[in-house]
C-alpha cells in the first residue's frame, strides 16, 4: 500500500470531500429543476463531480486541485455564458 503524505490526506482530501458534498447537491438541484438550465451546464456538473470523485479515489494532490478548481469555475458562474445554450 502506497503511503500519502500528511498534506494529502489532512488537508486536500477533506477539502475535496466538502467540495464533492456541495457538487454532489448542486448536481441532484440541476437535475430535479427540469428545463432551468442547460444540458451543457448539468454536463458540466456531472464532468466536474466525476472529476471531484476521481481525484479523491486517486490521491493525487494536483488532481485533487484542479478538479476543485474546475467546480469552483463552475460554481463561480464565470462559465455561464459558455453553458447557457
Amino acid at each position: 500500500m502506497k503511503k500519502h503524505s500528511p498534506r494529502t490526506e489532512h488537508y486536500y482530501i477533506p477539502v475535496a470531500l466538502l467540495l464533492l458534498n456541495s457538487c454532489l447537491i448542486h448536481v441532484l438541484f440541476a437535475l430535479s429543476a427540469g428545463n432551468a438550465f442547460s444540458g451543457l451546464y448539468k454536463a458540466a456538473l456531472g464532468a466536474g463531480l466525476a472529476a471531484l470523485v476521481l481525484g479523491i479515489i486517486v490521491k493525487r494532490p494536483i488532481g485533487i486541485l484542479l478538479s476543485g478548481l474546475f467546480y469552483l469555475l463552475i460554481l463561480s458562474g464565470l462559465l455561464n455564458p459558455l453553458l447557457c445554450c
